[in-house]
């Protein structure tokens, strides 16, 4: 989780590993659950979330994620 520096009120960064498998599977890419806590929290206007696979956590170096 990365909070942007600058002006209060700007949106957090949480960044959610999602398995590439099961999204190229299926269309629900994370369990119904987790689907709501997500839509919870960009629902609050406070926070950003952004999605990469699990690939970039194994293959790319830890400089690329801090880019997403």
């Amino acid at each position: 989780m990365v909070a942007k520096k600058g002006n209060v009120g700007e949106k957090i960064t949480i960044g959610v590993c999602v398995m590439e498998k099961k999204v190229k599977c299926g269309s629900e890419v994370f369990s119904a659950p987790m689907g709501q806590i997500l839509d919870r929290l960009e629902s609050f206007g406070e926070f950003e979330i952004k999605y990469f696979g699990d690939r970039t956590i194994i293959e790319d170096p830890i400089e690329s994620i801090k880019e997403l």
